[in-house]
């Protein structure tokens, strides 16, 4: 199982809890939609470097100040 794998794999598992599932991105890499592929766990969250994004609510928080 390759690294990913492994991810999705640990992932799945917190899904099925009440963990909170967040992704970790650089500003550059946020776009509006991603294709979806059934063994994809959803997060509830983005973080960036700058910001929060809930995700799946259309909310985000704001900037923090640098």
């Amino acid at each position: 199982m390759n690294s990913k794998g492994a991810v999705r794999t640990q992932m799945r598992r917190l899904g099925e809890g009440l963990a909170l599932k967040i992704g970790l991105a650089f500003d550059f890499q946020v776009v509006d939609r991603l294709p979806v592929e059934a063994r994809d766990v959803p997060v509830d969250c983005v973080v960036t470097e700058s910001r929060m994004i809930e995700v799946g609510r259309g909310r985000e928080a704001p900037p923090r100040d640098s």
